[in-house]
């Protein structure tokens, strides 16, 4: 999956757990649904991180280290 799609994947739970808590708490269903929500979102979350650390470096802009003398004027 890309980035975006895990991410999506990511909203998608996260608006499906608000869901499930807003449920009454007397809902037979109610506490499986938060436990298989949290549990998924909790792999997902490794797996963005996981695809966040290996992810290469974004490369910094040159640094000028002889700045022109008309620079220096100012």
């Amino acid at each position: 999956m890309t980035n975006d799609q895990l991410m999506g994947k990511y909203t998608r739970l996260r608006q499906e757990l608000t869901q499930a808590y807003s449920e009454p708490v007397s809902s037979a269903t109610r506490g499986g649904r938060i436990d298989r929500l949290a549990a998924e979102l909790m792999d997902l979350e490794r797996r963005i991180a996981l695809l966040q650390t290996s992810a290469p470096a974004t490369p910094a802009a040159p640094v000028e280290l002889d700045a022109p003398s008309d620079r220096l004027a100012a």
